[in-house]
């Protein structure tokens, strides 16, 4: 409802849930699809720093290789101790030299295979990379500062500063193959995984939250027109039912006299036939009149709901012998069911409601037909009473006002299926019409479903309930 007290129509309720929805998905969906972004960048940011620390390594490799060769004999030794000292750090875990042809030249640390392309690789053990090395030859005049070769220092002056039997005396390209350690890589991956995924969850919380918090805000802000609505439509029956009590007292006294001295004349010992006969007349009247006064008052009157269990199949069984020889002076047959057993309910206005719509039923069904009463569950929430006959059903023009005081496309007073709707909004519910298939009308009260099971189940005179409803239909 909203604050004009109208009730917005079920489809726009549902546009209205399905766009909060449809924004908290996108939303969830954004804060995933960016973190999963950030996850992927976060591991090509490491990467690049496993791809460098790689890097760094070669360079140093290949910088002793082709500078420290002057050392004379001692060149392979100091190699093969250069790369025992890395593999001695915690980030290194094996190298191995590869000439040429493949075959390995020095090794350190843990065996490694001999890659088939230059670049980097993923083990199971760690993060491979393979790089070449041109190492230029000795010439026989040496490479030292003054064409030597061999340098400063004691010792450098002897016999050939690199051995002949030195892989590396003649030069040429070699192949360094490194494994690195990928512990801190692989822990460093999962605490970003954590981390982004735990703000993926974070994301989707919010958003399930929000959701939330609307579908929070919807229902108070619904409760809040219901609870003002409510207030309105007491007040405004309060003020009706004053002014109809006052307005039954004005009019039942004068014709209380009127027809007192019209019950006078007609009883007289010797009226002249004409006049016993407008005495009578007289008498009709006034007891027409004082039926529709009693309707009004039965319409107007500020009702104190009794909210319990009724039972619903004594119900339908009640009515049904209450309008079954009606039904059967009209050549008409009765069929009631209930499917759901129990509806929490004030069981007197109930059935003042379906006696109403019963007997609407029996005045507009064809001789021969079947008037069928049913009771379901129509939903989780809501229960659903049926009235379906085979009449000539309502007129498309006249369904909006079908419901309202005083409508009626027949000789009725008009107040049957307007008390009808005020006891459906006094449980909350809803009288509604619809045509019925293959031709008929189908007039349905639809009420919540209260989720307390019934500890006993109460049962009013349903004859005293007709009786107080006045007669009041169509």
């Amino acid at each position: 409802m909203n604050l004009f007290g109208t009730r917005p129509s079920r489809p726009l309720l549902i546009s209205l849930h399905f766009a909060a929805a449809l924004v908290c998905a996108t939303l969830a969906i954004a804060i995933g699809v960016w973190q999963y972004g950030e996850l992927w960048k976060d591991r090509r940011a490491a990467e690049s720093a496993l791809r460098r620390q790689a890097e760094s390594v070669q360079r140093a490799i290949s910088g002793n290789l082709r500078s420290h060769r002057r050392l004379g004999a001692y060149f392979d030794q100091q190699i093969a101790t250069f790369l025992d000292e890395l593999v001695a750090s915690q980030d290194v875990l094996g190298v191995s030299i590869f000439d040429d042809a493949g075959r390995q030249v020095i090794h350190a640390g843990e065996t490694l295979p001999t890659m088939e392309h230059v670049g980097d690789a993923w083990s199971e053990r760690g993060y491979l990379s393979r790089r070449e090395i041109d190492v230029p030859p000795i010439s026989p005049a040496g490479g030292g500062p003054f064409g030597s070769g061999r340098g400063f220092g004691r010792g450098r002056w002897g016999p050939a500063a690199v051995p002949a039997e030195s892989v590396f005396a003649d030069g040429g390209r070699f192949h360094c193959v490194i494994l690195l350690d990928r512990t801190a890589f692989d822990a460093q991956a999962t605490r970003f995984v954590r981390l982004r995924w735990g703000l993926i969850a974070a994301g989707a919380l919010a958003s399930v939250l929000l959701w939330g918090g609307w579908m929070l805000g919807m229902r108070v802000l619904t409760l809040s027109h219901r609870k003002r609505l409510a207030e309105l439509r007491s007040r405004h029956w309060e003020e009706l039912s004053r002014a109809a009590a006052g307005l039954a007292h004005e009019t039942r006294n004068p014709l209380g006299s009127i027809r007192g001295w019209a019950q006078r004349i007609a009883e007289a010992e010797t009226p002249p036939a004409s006049v016993a006969s407008q005495a009578r007349l007289m008498m009709e009247e006034c007891d027409r009149i004082t039926a529709r006064i009693n309707q009004f008052l039965s319409f107007a009157r500020p009702y104190d709901v009794q909210m319990q269990a009724v039972d619903l199949t004594t119900l339908c069984e009640e009515l049904i012998s209450l309008l079954d020889a009606d039904a059967a002076s009209r050549g008409l047959r009765l069929d009631a069911r209930a499917e759901t057993p129990w509806i929490v309910a004030d069981p007197d206005l109930l059935r003042q409601a379906l006696f109403n719509l019963l007997h609407n039923a029996l005045r507009y069904s064809p001789n021969g037909g079947t008037i069928e009463l049913r009771a379901f569950q129509e939903s989780p929430h809501r229960k659903a009473i049926e009235v379906r006959d085979r009449g000539p059903g309502v007129p498309e023009q006249s369904r909006a006002r079908l419901f309202t005081p005083y409508y009626t496309t027949s000789n009725g007073t008009g107040l049957g299926l307007a008390i009808v709707r005020r006891i459906a909004d006094l449980h909350g519910g809803t009288a509604e019409y619809r045509p019925r298939e293959g031709g008929g009308a189908v007039f349905r009260l639809v009420l919540p479903d209260s989720k307390i099971r019934p500890s006993a189940t109460t049962t009013p005179n349903t004859r005293e309930t007709a009786a107080r409803s006045g007669g009041s239909q169509e």
